[in-house]
Parts: structure tokens; C-alpha cells; sequence
């Protein structure tokens, strides 16, 4: 007997209000789809499935997958080389060369979809939209149901987050460790630039020291030359936060006659200026934290800031454990998951669906502010089973609520915070 699309929905809320359930019980269930005239949209954590519960799904109809990178790609076509109907495995951006030949389109990664790409799966018209992401945003929400209503079909939507997946006993029980840090506050050996106008004649820019300031804010605006202002660390980051603060009231003030584009780049522009400033703060302290921790010889996945940053990270190696993207270094992570290398450092590009092995540590050096990539990070260390990351911080900053945000994807029995700020120097 079909079940109805309301049937499915209960018996979905009763897998979610149970105790205990095992992958296979829900990979299982999702065959049940196959019957059922409706998309689908997977928000799953890793380690519950989303690609094999996509080929329960499907059914020997013709199946277009969409993806990010080549390295899911790759899997995909992996995962479909012994499927029985016709498919293809291609980037979002390829889109726009398909033909509404294909039954079911899935996408992958799918809260990366822009407006443009919605566009592109309407045109389509397919039959039926699988939807996989472990990041449910409010943005996708509306993109979701802007795209299936072409299909004229109402969407079966399926939460399983990290917590969940924890409780489970699908993932392991992870351990996560905040480091607070402190900033120094001694030597005014920092140069905080401001910039008030074009140089057109290479002129040597001022230097002036913090305390001569008095009032950083009235000072900076009614000066009309650039100059650098020589300050501590926590002077740096005090004046900073100063700077995105002016620019967001600046934003909102309906009577500024700033256009709020500039407003918003400004605020864009600061705002990545104050995470690399304390991430390269963060790498006086790095090799302490592995010694710290015990990690000297262990695999160890660690996330930089920025090329630059995972490159100096990896300095003494020149860059041989350094994975940027699909085209550049994917050998470091073939050394690391064939066990010829026992460190990875990466970006962003291990974000996404990128299976890593055997990982006995990993270190965020920065944390990002957007929810996305706080899950995406975090998922890539609970492949492991006894699952060890380590989140460095400086206490009293911007970066302390980055790091708070971050592990309210935990429950807290797994958080634990380890401060040594005052024997940072």
C-alpha cells in the first residue's frame, strides 16, 4: 500500500523523537520515497547518508547531480557507476548547458544554490528535486520551495543535525576544547593603517603612536591624510571593531549621504582585516597547542585562514601538506588518507563532502562567523571515531563569540574550555 505524503511526514517525526536509531534503519526507510509523488530535501549531519539514501530513492529513472567541486563529483560518479538508468554528475555552473531530458535533479551542497542556478532547475522541469545539505538556511528555504513549485509537488524536508546524529550513536561523541588566549598589550609593536585619501605622490605615510590619540573615533574621522597608528595587539583589535561599528551606524542611518554599498564593502573589507589579524596572532601559539595536546606525531587536520596562512603553517615543508583545491596540491590529501603523511592543512576546500580518514585531531585556527561553514568544519573532524578538535580563541574579543557560536552545535557535555590567557606574552 502507496503511503501519503502526510503518513511519511509522521513517520518521520517518530524517527526523530526516538532514543535510539541505527543508519541502516534510515537508509532503509528512504526507499519508501520511491513511491511517493513528491521532492525531498535531506538536512542531514555526516555519517547518516545522504548519498546512499539518494540511491535508495532513486529508481531507475534518468538522474542529473549537481555539485560544487570535482572531488564530489568524482564520488558521484563513483556512488552511480552501477546505477541502472541513465545519469550525469556535473558542477552547478554547467547547468546552463543541460537539456530537460532528466527525470530527478539532485543537488548536492544545496545550500550554495544562487538565485541564478534556481532559475537554470526551473527551466529543466524536472519530474522530481533532491535536495542534500547538511546547512539548512532561511535563504535555501525559500529557493527550495521557489524551485519545486515548477514541479507542482509539495516537499518532504528531513532534519537530522549534529546533536541528533550524536544521540544516535551515528556519530561518535566528540571531544571539543575552546583554548582562550590573550592578545598582547605591552609593546606598541602593531601598525593599525588609516586611510583617508588616494596617495598621488608617494609621500611617506605618518606614523603616530595610540596615545596621543585621545579620542580614537573623532580623531580618525576629521583627519584627511592617511597615517599609521603604532599600537598593541589589543589596541589593533579595540580599533578595529571601532572602525566596523562607525561603518554599520553609517549603514543604517537613513540619513547618511554614504551609499550603503560602500558602507557594507567597508564593513566587508574590515571585517576580513580583523580575522586574519587574529589568526596570524594565533600562529605564535600553534606549535604550543600541539605539544600541549599531546599531537606530535598524531594525524592532524588543521584549518587556516587563508592560502598565505596555510602555506607559512607548513613553511618548513613548503607546502607539501597544504590542500587549496581540487587542481592544486590534491596530492596532499592522497598522502594523508594513504597514511604517507600524518598532517593536512587546508582553507576552505575540505568544507564539503571531502572524505578524510583517520584523523586524530583537528584545529580551527579561525572561526568563521557564518553558520555554514561552522558545520561544514566541524563535520569534517566527526568522520573519526574518537574525535578531538581543538578551537583557539582570543578571550574579550569578536573572535570569543565566533568560537561561542560555534560549539552551540554541540551539546555541552562535549565542550570543554582551557584558558591560558594569562600565560599567553
Amino acid at each position: 500500500m502507496t503511503m501519503t505524503i502526510r503518513e511519511i511526514r509522521k513517520e518521520i517525526q517518530d524517527f526523530n523523537n526516538r532514543v535510539s536509531v541505527s543508519r541502516n534503519e534510515i537508509q532503509s526507510f528512504c526507499i519508501k520515497f520511491r513511491d511517493i509523488d513528491c521532492n525531498v530535501a535531506l538536512f542531514w549531519a555526516p555519517r547518516v547518508g545522504k548519498t546512499n539514501a539518494t540511491l535508495n530513492i532513486l529508481n531507475g529513472e534518468s538522474v542529473l547531480v549537481c555539485s560544487n567541486t570535482q572531488l564530489i563529483r568524482d564520488n558521484w560518479v563513483e556512488s552511480l557507476s552501477t546505477y541502472t538508468g541513465e545519469w550525469n554528475s556535473i558542477c552547478y555552473a554547467s547547468l546552463k548547458n543541460q537539456n530537460p531530458v532528466y527525470d530527478t535533479i539532485v543537488c548536492d551542497e544545496a545550500d550554495l544554490i544562487s538565485e541564478n542556478y534556481a532559475d537554470l532547475i526551473r527551466n529543466l522541469n524536472p519530474k522530481k528535486v533532491i535536495f542534500l545539505t547538511g546547512t539548512a538556511t532561511m535563504r535555501l528555504g525559500a529557493l527550495l520551495d521557489s524551485i519545486t513549485s515548477v514541479t507542482k509537488k509539495d516537499t518532504v524536508k528531513w532534519y537530522v543535525d549534529i546533536p541528533k546524529a550524536i544521540q544516535w550513536g551515528i556519530l561518535p561523541k566528540p571531544k571539543i576544547v575552546c583554548v582562550k588566549l590573550g592578545l598582547r598589550n605591552g609593546k606598541r609593536d602593531q601598525l593599525y593603517p588609516v586611510s583617508k585619501a588616494k596617495d598621488k605622490t608617494n609621500t611617506v605615510i605618518p606614523y603616530m603612536d595610540y596615545l596621543s590619540l585621545n579620542n580614537y573615533d573623532r580623531f580618525t574621522r576629521s583627519k584627511k591624510e592617511n597615517f599609521h597608528v603604532q599600537c598593541s595587539e589589543q589596541e589593533y583589535s579595540k580599533m578595529i571593531d571601532n572602525d566596523i561599528e562607525y561603518w554599520k551606524s553609517i549603514n543604517k542611518d537613513p540619513n547618511s549621504k554614504v551609499p550603503n554599498i560602500i558602507a557594507v564593502n567597508k564593513m566587508k573589507l574590515l571585517g576580513s582585516q580583523r580575522k586574519e589579524f587574529y589568526a596570524q596572532k594565533k600562529l605564535r601559539y600553534l606549535d604550543r597547542l600541539i605539544k600541549y595536546f599531546q599531537l606530535e606525531g598524531k594525524r592532524l587536520l588543521i584549518f587556516a585562514n587563508s592560502i598565505n596562512q596555510a602555506e607559512s603553517v607548513d613553511f618548513e615543508n613548503d607546502g607539501y601538506n597544504v590542500i587549496v583545491s581540487t587542481n592544486k596540491n590534491k596530492d596532499a590529501l592522497d598522502r594523508f588518507n594513504g597514511l604517507d603523511s600524518f598532517r593536512l592543512i587546508a582553507v576552505g576546500m575540505l568544507d564539503r563532502g571531502i572524505e578524510i580518514r583517520n584523523i586524530d585531531a583537528s584545529i580551527i585556527i579561525q572561526v568563521s562567523a557564518t553558520n555554514a561553514s561552522i558545520t561544514q568544519k566541524a563535520s569534517r573532524n566527526l568522520l573519526d571515531n574518537n574525535p578531538l578538535l581543538i578551537l583557539p580563541f582570543f578571550g574579550g574579543t569578536k573572535d570569543e563569540e565566533w568560537v561561542s557560536k560555534f560549539v552551540t552545535k554541540f551539546p555541552s557535555e562535549f565542550v570543554k574550555v582551557v584558558d591560558v590567557s594569562k600565560y599567553c606574552v
